[in-house]
């Protein structure tokens, strides 16, 4: 037998903070009736036909409608009819309800699922009743029609089915039926009710819709009274009414895994085994037991989830500045460029809007943002959060600030540097990140004296600081270099680029354009977002094993995750 899992469709139900019956692997779609809405004009008009169904909807295998839908406050002006047949409505003080013309539509839809061996479970609600009229383009003829909110099957019809108003708390199951009872008593506090249900099985018209004698009032309240239930629809079709609940997607899960393969096999096994072999009552003991095995480890990884969870929200808050240097502007930017500079080493950083702030004359003038003090020279360093490329103005902000300062401190030795976080609400990796900025711009760079450097360039510098572990004296010169700068660290040496890759073999052809190879040594591959450092253990030239592989030629090197690699990706040696 396959176990298969059946594809549902969740009508009118409020958007989840989580996706519980997502997360247990049930193929969901989710889609709505329609909705009451606000009519500037107090007159009879065609309905808005509000309603929101995916393609594909009805061809799921289960049917979830939860009759207790909630109005949304939206305001609609009444149009012209655009098909041949549509109803009309009057508001009542100020609101329509689409809704019930909109169900009668959909009931072909939703007895062809049940012919169709499908399942359709409601969440009920009492019979609210809204007249229209239906009109015809051909006849311009207007009918009278009193519709409700179960008019999506008319077997629902209350000439078919009487549905009371009642009210209470108290839930009830036939034992006969063992496993739904187990179920409805265990999420007893979540459900109450509004209405009792109770078939006309006198009319005719009830024998001929059903074919049988299908009503089963199982769930019931103190007065016996059925708030609940189960319809046989032709020989496998089933609909199920619960009473109102509150945690109706949690109730579904067990209800979908434990219970319905009870009463529809069918949707859960290929060949229509009884599934009801392995429920508690009839299971193997050493079975029984292994399932329980099963449960404490199951809880016990969810109390480790949770507390992993909890690591990554801690981890998120303490490295935020992370994130903040390629979403961020304004303050918060030059908050996180600060704290970036203060992690890879610098130490005396400083934020100059807190030093004017801290100062005997506290008046804000324009300046850099951050001053670096370490060694000379002095860098000044302005930063910038911009929603598309850098301008001209943008690149050209810090070379302002170098005359003031060397006339003001009476020193030569300053150089300005641009960080610069560009196209900030695109994904770094879909930004602009080659031609960047204008050829006078870099020359200007140069002559002038500051370098040019984004964001995500340092973002990719701190991550492969962390991640190879290097030192300040590794990367410090980069900051103070003229131009756009590049975050290649200073003990790399350029060798070449990867010009295969063999994925079966895992391993790839590196074209050496500089220097030499050796085994043992380390080299370094420059991905989009970090440098990936590798120790060179197996190395050949043309499938021979080597020991040193020289300029010109391209080395066979093994490496670990070879998924990452593509050609041209640039190798650099790491220098001890």
């Amino acid at each position: 037998m396959t176990n298969n899992k059946p594809k549902i469709l969740l009508v009118d139900f409020p958007s989840p903070g989580e996706n519980h019956l997502g997360k247990h692997g049930f193929n969901v779609i989710r889609g709505s009736f329609g909705h009451i809405y606000k009519t500037a004009q107090d007159v009879n008009q065609f309905i808005w036909q509000n309603q929101n169904f995916p393609i594909g909807s009805f061809e799921q295998n289960i049917i979830v409608i939860n009759q207790e839908t909630s109005g949304v406050e939206s305001v609609y002006t009444p149009k012209q009819p655009e098909t041949d047949t549509e109803f009309r409505t009057a508001p009542i003080n100020g609101f329509i309800d689409p809704t019930p013309a909109i169900k009668t539509i959909y009931q072909d839809n939703i007895l062809r699922l049940l012919k169709h061996s499908g399942v359709l479970i409601i969440f009920s609600t009492s019979r609210k009743s809204t007249t229209y009229k239906l009109w015809k383009r051909k006849t311009d003829e207007l009918k009278e029609h009193i519709l409700d909110n179960w008019s999506f099957l008319p077997i629902f019809h209350d000439s078919l089915i009487e549905i009371s108003t009642d009210d209470g708390t108290e839930i009830f199951c036939d034992p006969n039926h063992s496993t739904l009872k187990n179920l409805i008593d265990k999420f007893s506090s979540k459900f109450y009710f509004n209405c009792t249900l109770s078939p006309k099985k006198s009319n005719p018209r009830l024998e001929e819709l059903w074919e049988t004698q299908p009503w089963h009032g199982i769930i019931k309240n103190k007065f016996e009274n059925s708030i609940g239930g189960l319809i046989e629809f032709n020989k496998l079709g089933r609909i199920f009414i619960f009473p109102k609940c509150n945690s109706p997607e949690e109730f579904l899960i067990d209800f979908i895994t434990e219970v319905l393969p009870e009463y529809s096999s069918h949707l859960f096994y290929s060949d229509g085994g009884q599934n009801w072999i392995h429920q508690n009552e009839y299971e193997l003991p050493k079975v029984q037991k292994i399932k329980g095995q099963i449960e404490i480890i199951r809880g016990k990884a969810d109390l480790e989830i949770k507390e992993k969870e909890k690591e990554i929200e801690k981890a998120r808050e303490k490295d935020s500045y992370l994130q903040d240097i390629l979403t961020e502007t304004g303050d918060i930017l030059v908050l996180a460029v600060k704290t970036t500079l203060e992690r890879i080493g610098f130490k005396d950083v400083v934020n100059m809007d807190d030093e004017i702030a801290n100062s005997d004359n506290p008046k804000k003038r324009l300046c850099e943002d951050i001053q670096i003090k370490d060694s000379s020279p002095l860098l000044l360093v302005e930063v910038k959060g911009i929603a598309g490329l850098p301008s001209d103005t943008d690149s050209l902000q810090v070379s302002k600030y170098l005359f003031p300062r060397t006339k003001e401190l009476n020193r030569k030795d300053i150089q300005g540097l641009s960080i610069i976080n560009h196209q900030r609400g695109v994904p770094p990796l879909s930004r602009e990140n080659d031609s960047l900025f204008h050829e006078d711009i870099l020359t200007n760079a140069n002559e002038m004296g500051f370098g040019l450097l984004t964001t995500w360039d340092l973002y990719k510098l701190i991550r492969s600081f962390n991640k190879n572990n290097w030192t300040h004296e590794n990367i410090k010169d980069i900051f103070y270099l003229l131009g756009r700068i590049s975050p290649v660290p200073n003990h790399y040496q350029h060798l070449g680029i990867v010009e295969e890759v063999w994925k079966e073999a895992e391993a790839i052809g590196v074209k050496i354009e500089n220097g030499h190879i050796q085994k043992n040594c380390k080299l370094a591959f420059e991905f989009p977002n970090e440098f990936e450092e590798q120790e060179v253990t197996s190395l050949q030239l043309e499938g021979e094993n080597q020991d040193k592989i020289d300029s010109g030629k391209i080395a066979g090197i093994k490496v670990s995750q070879i998924k990452r690699f593509k050609k041209k990706i640039r190798v650099y040696k790491v220098e001890p």
